[in-house]
């Protein structure tokens, strides 16, 4: 690891303020989740959106596991008041993390594509839901490659010493191509819900609730 100098402002440890936010985010998820599964399952409604949001869900469980463990070696603390072991076992963990994101982000987006073809499944709405999941399982996969073989062998990313990495660019294009096509997917499911909702005959009231809790994401 590199010689660092140390911060003007000392010893600052901002991973608490981390830690708390993930965890009540992960335990909204989760109770939010399992209140859907439950009447679902109690009304034989159970679909594929239904294991894709729970899938997300366990994944987010398991994310925040290693989010302790990150936690627990420093993450949120300068790198110059920690051990050199503290600093490779923390980007370790990190590493994995980065791995769990991308899923997290591309099957909740795919649980609401196929939310959205419970409630209307036309020949044009469909095509441009399967296209839609198309991109995201592409994009996604592109940043896992790319996560994967940006270091030869993989634990050079938290050793350094160990091996080499490509350059940090090609990693970071990946993720912006990835971050834009994420905003992207994210304008398509706020706008179709108000499409397919357009002509249903259900109240205003309730077109306007389901419109507003889907552009939630945005």
């Amino acid at each position: 690891m590199q010689n660092l100098d140390p911060p003007v402002d000392g010893d600052i440890n901002r991973g608490t303020q981390f830690m708390v936010i993930a965890f009540v985010f992960g335990f909204l998820s989760t109770v939010t989740t399992a209140i859907r599964i439950t009447v679902r399952t109690l009304k034989r409604q159970f679909g594929y959106d239904d294991f894709a949001i729970s899938l997300a869900t366990a994944l987010i469980l398991i994310q925040l596991v290693f989010y302790g463990l990150e936690y627990h070696e420093g993450a949120g603390r300068h790198a110059f008041y920690l051990s050199q072991r503290q600093q490779q076992r923390s980007l370790m963990w990190n590493y994995v993390t980065q791995y769990l994101l991308f899923l997290i982000l591309s099957i909740t987006k795919v649980s609401i594509c196929l939310f959205i073809l419970r409630i209307k499944n036309t020949g044009w709405l469909r095509w441009c839901l399967y296209a839609l999941m198309g991109g995201l399982v592409v994009t996604t996969l592109s940043c896992i490659i790319i996560l994967s073989a940006q270091c030869r062998p993989l634990w050079a990313f938290w050793m350094p010493e160990a091996g080499s990495c490509w350059r940090k660019d090609v990693y970071n294009d990946a993720i912006w191509a990835q971050v834009a096509y994420s905003i992207f997917s994210d304008l398509v499911c706020t706008l179709l819900p108000v499409v397919v909702l357009w002509n249903i005959k259900v109240s205003r009231h309730l077109k306007v609730a389901v419109c507003g809790l889907m552009s939630v994401g945005l």
